[in-house]
């Protein structure tokens, strides 16, 4: 191969990957939806989510006996494939329990992490979405859902 065979090749990719993180940009920004997610493993785990224009918010809280510990995390969504990637903008604790837990542990594992990916999978019929993540456990999550999620 010669060099100009390589740079057009380098172009190309370099297009595609460009388009594909504008599609998902667009239409990640057609979200509108607001969602309760509890764990069925531990119920005291709980994340309220909304999304409205691509604005992405979330409170996780962790609920032990008479301690409380809650996360606020604001991202940018994007919607590629029945994958959601969220940029995170910011989190940050709004309550700090007095023992040591695992959402605090997670999220100052993850805390200089900027993108996460969750698949997902909407029953229309039945209004319910299952949320699918890998990271830190492997889990499915099943909850009621009205809105969309993304443009398409």
């Amino acid at each position: 191969m010669n060099k100009l065979s390589l740079i057009k090749i380098n172009i190309f990719i370099a297009t595609i990957m460009l388009l594909l993180i504008s599609i998902s940009f667009v239409n990640g920004t057609g979200c509108n939806y607001k969602m309760n997610l509890i764990d069925s493993k531990n119920p005291n785990f709980q994340i309220k989510m909304t999304c409205f224009k691509g604005n992405y918010v979330a409170l996780q809280t962790l609920k032990y006996g008479d301690s409380t510990s809650k996360w606020k995390i604001t991202a940018r969504q994007f919607n590629l494939f029945n994958q959601v990637i969220l940029y995170i903008n910011k989190r940050s604790p709004l309550v700090k329990p007095t023992y040591n837990n695992k959402l605090d542990d997670y999220n100052q594992l993850v805390f200089d992490q900027r993108l996460l990916f969750y698949a997902y999978k909407i029953d229309k019929k039945k209004n319910i979405i299952t949320v699918y993540e890998d990271f830190p456990e492997r889990r499915a999550i099943t909850t009621e859902f009205t809105g969309k999620i993304s443009q398409w």
